[in-house]
């Protein structure tokens, strides 16, 4: 980051502050600080609205691949705040030409409905399509209780498998009806262009105890944080995930690729559900070597 843009952030973050939202997972609300003086905001306002309408600035990619992003905080955290930890796409940008739309807190259907990356897609000039989506659904939050059983439904299994709803593989199915349509989406709107559907799942995610986003959940649910059934269930989660995706990817052609994040963060977590600086440069290893790309 240039030294002008180090000393925006610093103005920035002077006067607002990202906050996670406790009830949803992958939500991040910027807001104003408090007790701040009155010249200090001014000076942040003023550059939030500079950071908003300027270029970007001139920089020598190292190829003509060109990526459009969009989806929840996996693909933006609010990178730009001091304090705010790198994701994925963050660290592919340094290298290749990215627009990221996304916006973290979206829900799958939210990011599906509003449908904002036709416009780019439309312009033809983009390789790979990443849409991160899903995680808002099912991780944290109420979502938790929609498809994990309460432990004193289980009879006490250790089973994770037994406290995981059907209501799960309904939204599964519906997830992957509507990645099928992104996937036309991708293909038609992008036309001539071939731009490539880059989808991914997450990392398996470690519940701590009273944590905010899975092990306040969890223990709502009366299960002990402190075993490994928390993580278990986390497990039977996220590969199902990845199961929808691949249902989506096979028969696409090579047009849908399907980027594999499980056991990628190993301990380089920023919180419960997002990867630290060096966690999301293992990911974006990952997802450059599936998009044939060299960072």
């Amino acid at each position: 980051m240039a030294a002008y843009d180090e000393e925006r952030a610093k103005i920035i973050a002077s006067g607002i502050e990202v906050v996670p939202d406790p009830d949803r997972a992958f939500m991040l609300t910027i807001r104003r600080k408090k007790d701040v003086r009155k010249e200090h905001q001014d000076a942040s306002d003023q550059a939030i609205f500079e950071r908003a309408f300027s270029e970007k600035p001139n920089r020598a990619y190292s190829t003509k691949k060109k990526i459009l992003a969009e989806g929840d905080s996996w693909v933006n955290i609010f990178t730009d705040i001091p304090g705010q930890p790198d994701t994925f796409v963050d660290v592919i940008a340094k290298k290749y030409y990215v627009n990221n739309i996304g916006w973290p807190g979206d829900t799958f259907r939210e990011t599906f409905g509003a449908k904002q990356y036709k416009q780019p897609l439309s312009a033809g000039t983009f390789d790979f399509f990443v849409f991160s989506g899903g995680g808002v659904d099912f991780f944290g939050g109420d979502a938790m209780k929609n498809f994990v059983r309460p432990f004193n439904e289980g009879d006490g299994s250790k089973d994770a498998k037994t406290y995981v709803k059907d209501e799960f593989d309904y939204f599964l199915r519906g997830v992957a009806r509507d990645y099928r349509t992104v996937l036309r989406e991708t293909i038609t709107w992008s036309a001539p262009k071939r731009t490539k559907l880059v989808m991914h799942g997450y990392d398996y995610s470690i519940p701590k105890p009273g944590g905010q986003y899975l092990g306040r959940r969890f223990e709502q649910l009366g299960f002990d944080t402190g075993t490994r059934l928390p993580r278990e269930i986390v497990k039977v989660l996220v590969d199902r995930f990845y199961d929808a995706l691949l249902s989506v990817a096979k028969g696409s052609g090579g047009r849908a690729l399907v980027v594999d994040f499980r056991n990628t963060i190993g301990r380089l977590w920023h919180d419960e559900i997002h990867p630290n600086d060096g966690g999301a440069k293992k990911l974006a290893t990952q997802a450059a070597k599936k998009m044939g790309l060299v960072l």
